[in-house]
């Protein structure tokens, strides 16, 4: 047996021809964006402090299309040490439950949300140098 062409087009992406690179791209995002970001910060010693952070954003697939009911909210805590460089940090955010589209029901334009998440828990660890904002 032998894979159908369908089956193998992932395969066949060629950066050489637009073509065919452009049946392997999968778009993603969109055009319209909205962020709100909130964080408070409380030092400890003179290096070290912690951090507690809310976000909220959407992305949307139309043109000026702000969708305030999709908050997509997620909140976490942090540690930052200064350095010379910049402060080194770390944050894990936690997905709020109820609180990614008001009302609990996603509108029939067919979003989904994938489960992107280590080991499935609706959370994300970012490590940086030097502040978010």
């Amino acid at each position: 047996l032998t894979p159908d062409a369908a089956a193998t087009a992932a395969f066949n992406c060629d950066a050489a021809d637009p073509e065919a690179l452009a049946r392997c791209v999968t778009p993603t995002g969109g055009f319209t964006i909205w962020e709100l970001s909130t964080e408070l910060r409380f030092q400890i010693t003179k290096p070290l402090s912690i951090a507690t952070f809310c976000d909220a954003s959407d992305v949307s697939r139309q043109t000026f299309d702000i969708r305030v009911k999709y908050l997509h909210l997620s909140c976490g805590a942090g540690v930052r040490y200064d350095t010379p460089v910049g402060p080194i940090r770390a944050d894990l955010g936690v997905r709020i439950p109820g609180m990614q589209v008001l009302g609990g029901k996603v509108d029939g334009d067919g979003e989904s949300t994938p489960n992107t998440f280590p080991l499935g828990l609706p959370m994300a660890l970012a490590v940086g140098i030097g502040e978010a904002y």
